[in-house]
């Protein structure tokens, strides 16, 4: 593991100062089997910093991507919102950009394949390059190829050889999990066809500050993008930003689309979102240092929250085995004395237990056999579906908490 990183990721000055501390913890994805409870479990610290030169921010403990994405327990493909959302980047970057069966389409960070196989439909090649080998047999039976590597320049110049350049590149969810974001623009470089298009997703640090999502961090997140660091990345890379979108998908993402900058122009929506930043002051050191607050102040009235259910005698469960509810619960140091289980419907992940406090991982069809009193809502970016998945639930009379951004119970 790395040790304090003050270098700034984005532009490469000894800028970074800390503003969050989420404690050492383990790592959020890491759920533990049965057979190794017992095991030493590894922790490192999560912390925040901001660049003073350029308004990035980035851990400053870096975790190697070996330990964090070479078995990785998130499946795309596991909730009916996030899959019919990637499958429609797919198809409105086919209607954008006129793709037909010579184009290749090549998505990093492609997990199941599941964005992938929004392409398939219109007859367009698909490449995923994805780093879980425990992914790659669920991405083939979907018929999406794989290569199994981390991406940048070398992995960049292996496809170009085997695959030829692509049209599009999308990194959805993933562009914020790269240790060196220049060898991978690097990488973008090198494959993309002249005149095609990279497409970058990532969390919104405007709407994670504004909505206080602290949970948003853990050591997969090495960044925390916004679009005025994000464009002075690419620039460095003779590329620029042609389109911006902010979209409600989680509690906000950020959609960039890029080229090299002698093929196509920008529109207007990147200096709108640009001037919205500016007018707004995020990313800034005054609104860093306000998530911070709103992270201890939210960690407060919730422990408070369930302190006082569990007090008057009320059962608590949790719904949503996610990363981000793992830092939530490490953050609050709730375990299964709080909580006596967490449902899910990713199975790989039942039957093991949390990284850290080690609650168990369940199917969601023990909500009905234990019906708690309330279930904290552990994925609140989708609380509708989960409500309208647990209807039956809530009809006899259960309760969601949803922690995030604001405390609430439905």
């Amino acid at each position: 593991m790395a040790g304090d990183r003050s270098r700034c990721m984005a532009c490469r000055t000894e800028s970074v100062e800390e503003f969050l501390d989420i404690g050492t913890i383990p790592v959020a994805n890491n759920f533990v089997p049965a057979n190794k409870l017992g095991d030493p479990e590894p922790a490192y610290p999560l912390r925040v910093g901001y660049c003073h030169n350029c308004s990035h921010c980035q851990l400053l403990d870096m975790v190697p991507p070996t330990e964090l994405f070479d078995d990785y327990t998130y499946l795309s493909g596991v909730s009916v919102t996030i899959s019919e959302y990637l499958r429609g980047i797919a198809s409105g970057l086919v209607d954008r950009y006129s793709l037909g069966p010579d184009d290749l389409a090549i998505d990093v960070g492609s997990n199941d394949g599941t964005l992938l196989t929004g392409y398939l439909s219109h007859n367009i090649k698909v490449l995923g390059v994805e780093p879980a080998k425990n992914l790659l047999e669920i991405s083939k039976a979907a018929g999406v190829e794989t290569v199994c590597d981390y991406f940048g320049l070398k992995t960049a110049r292996e496809v170009l050889e085997k695959y030829g350049q692509a049209s599009v590149i999308t990194s959805v969810n993933n562009f914020a999990h790269v240790p060196d974001p220049h060898d991978f623009v690097q990488g973008v470089d090198a494959l993309l066809k002249e005149g095609g298009v990279f497409v970058v997703e990532i969390h919104y640090l405007m709407k994670m500050i504004q909505d206080g999502a602290f949970d948003t961090v853990y050591h997969e997140h090495m960044s925390y993008w916004g679009l005025i660091p994000m464009i002075a990345l690419f620039e460095q890379y003779n590329m620029h930003a042609i389109r911006a979108k902010v979209l409600d998908i989680h509690h906000g993402q950020l959609r960039v689309y890029v080229s090299r900058k002698d093929e196509l122009q920008p529109d207007e929506t990147v200096a709108a979102v640009v001037d919205h930043e500016r007018e707004v002051g995020i990313p800034g050191w005054e609104s860093c240092r306000e998530l911070a607050e709103n992270a201890r102040s939210a960690r407060t009235v919730l422990l408070n929250l369930i302190d006082k259910l569990i007090g008057e005698g009320a059962t608590i469960g949790g719904y949503g085995a996610t990363a981000k509810g793992n830092t939530l619960l490490s953050f609050l140091g709730i375990g299964p004395e709080r909580l006596k289980f967490i449902a899910d419907r990713n199975t790989i992940k039942q039957g093991t237990y949390t990284p850290g406090h080690h609650i168990p991982v369940v199917s969601p069809d023990r909500i009905m056999v234990d019906k708690p009193d309330y279930l904290l809502n552990l994925a609140w970016n989708l609380t509708d579906e989960i409500a309208e998945q647990q209807s039956e639930y809530l009809k006899q009379g259960g309760h969601l908490i949803v922690p995030i951004p604001e405390v609430t119970v439905i």
